[in-house]
């Protein structure tokens, strides 16, 4: 069935127990963001894909309507992280690729509410390491090793 909310959100899918999404289906907000995937008493839950009106994009786990457990999210950018995630944040270990300023860096380790945080190591792509050691809240503390160029 399908069931529009008085904000202009709506929902097209399988149902249960007076109207609590249960099972697959879509949710398309009114700012275009489109769920696909599953749901479970009324909230996504399970696996699922998110694409947001903005051109960003998730594909994996959801717990509670929230991104949470694995998955891998796409900026409309380019860039993209692909790791563990709690409380629609990247938590735990993961990997993200960025490109700024037409440098484009990997970055594998842990995170923390979105931040780097713990050990980890920033590379160039196709190239040389630049930062291996400690993160704190996103801020590179100590070196474990120093940048060098790979022959």
């Amino acid at each position: 069935g399908k069931y529009v909310w008085a904000n202009g959100d709506w929902f097209e899918g399988e149902w249960a127990r007076d109207a609590f999404l249960e099972g697959k289906g879509r949710q398309t907000s009114k700012d275009g963001s489109v769920y696909e995937g599953e749901f479970g008493d009324g909230l996504r839950r399970g696996q699922g894909v998110m694409k947001y009106s903005n051109g960003d994009r998730y594909e994996g786990d959801f717990r509670m309507g929230r991104k949470e457990g694995k998955g891998k999210y796409v900026w409309a950018n380019g860039d993209w992280y692909i790791g563990e995630w709690f409380k629609d944040t990247q938590h735990g270990m993961g990997r993200e690729q960025m490109t700024l300023l037409q440098t484009t860096t990997q970055y594998e380790g842990g995170f923390s509410q979105g931040k780097r945080h713990g050990k980890g190591k920033e590379t160039v792509v196709g190239g040389s390491t630049l930062k291996e050691g400690t993160w704190s809240e996103g801020i590179f503390k100590v070196v474990h090793k120093i940048a060098q160029k790979e022959m």
